[in-house]
């Protein structure tokens, strides 16, 4: 499902009018969300960031997340309608941490479409948002923002090519051998800024080893870093080409990533090239389809460097369509 991007809305408020009792907030309303769904986003009078969603229901309680978000029932007087109306409120302590609350607020707005206990469905959003606040704390690598980059930098092409469903084909579980992952196609995205080194790293025997029923494509990605665009600035447009917010958020969390978590926004990506490589049975690799399995079994765990020249001629172009004849 695609969402609304509630940034538009807090950024669109220096010049809007209150539509809440100026008591509460300024706020914008969300557009096209009607009783009893309705929704407005803004700064209260301590230039907090909030968000009121209408509750049908006001069986609620206050409570927290994570010391970083207050959660709380109250009332408030629409101006344009001249009625009061019950609300759950939203309210972000942190100032730092605005962006990711926007994202809070644009999950909860496709949660709540054709719910009726707003307070129930906040409940369940919120023990989410917690273990996504933990990772906020944590903080991000150069090196893991590199590799991400890269693979959804792919991620955003396959979208444009066959459709919001190929994020169901990109795996980030612990299980995952591969990044992307169809009935008949794997591929392995490697991302690099090569500079002196036309090389990249190979994780484990199982990286590179080819399937029994599908193709193996190495897809890597050359960057310059320091420069260019954020990893959010990604996230955002595969957003807007309507991909589920919600799966899309749970899959960057079980890498440790959280949209527009400020400790990410210091990277900065330009996208230089992409090459394409088939790996087949005859390619120079190690994995655990080149080597005789006792030599396999000895091995416990293993990196190398891959020199990509000693794989012959790349391909500029992927066929995505590959991708989209199913995802295991």
């Amino acid at each position: 499902m695609s969402i609304v991007q509630s940034r538009d809305y807090f950024q669109k408020l220096m010049n809007a009018t209150a539509d809440l009792d100026k008591g509460e907030a300024d706020v914008q309303p969300i557009e096209s969300r009607e009783a009893p769904h309705r929704a407005w986003v803004g700064y209260d009078p301590n230039n907090n960031a909030v968000a009121f969603f209408e509750a049908s229901s006001t069986a609620s309680k206050d409570f927290s997340v994570s010391q970083v978000i207050d959660v709380r029932l109250t009332s408030v007087a629409v101006e344009s309608t001249g009625e009061n109306v019950d609300c759950i409120k939203l309210v972000c302590l942190d100032s730092r941490l605005n962006e990711v609350f926007y994202v809070f607020v644009d999950e909860l707005l496709v949660r709540l479409m054709g719910k009726k206990n707003t307070f129930a469905v906040l409940q369940e959003a919120a023990t989410d948002w917690r273990r996504l606040l933990q990772l906020v704390s944590v903080g991000f690598s150069a090196s893991a923002a590199t590799g991400l980059y890269g693979e959804l930098c792919f991620l955003e092409q396959a979208v444009l090519a066959i459709g919001p469903d190929s994020l169901e084909s990109w795996q980030r579980t612990q299980h995952d051998v591969h990044d992307f992952i169809s009935d008949v196609a794997r591929v392995e995205v490697k991302t690099s800024k090569f500079q002196n080194e036309s090389a990249v790293s190979i994780h484990g025997l199982k990286q590179l080893a080819v399937p029994s029923q599908a193709s193996l494509t190495l897809a890597v990605a050359e960057v310059d870093i320091n420069s260019g665009e954020r990893i959010d600035d990604v996230i955002h447009r595969i957003l807007s080409l309507g991909v589920d917010i919600n799966k899309l958020v749970e899959k960057l969390a079980s890498i440790g990533y959280v949209i527009d978590m400020p400790e990410a926004q210091e990277y900065r990506f330009t996208m230089t090239s992409w090459r394409f490589w088939e790996i087949s049975s005859p390619s120079p690799v190690l994995s655990s389809t080149s080597l005789p399995l006792p030599v396999v079994d000895a091995i416990s765990s293993v990196s190398y460097k891959l020199h990509l020249s000693a794989l012959g001629n790349s391909s500029a172009e992927y066929d995505f369509s590959r991708l989209s004849q199913g995802s295991k």
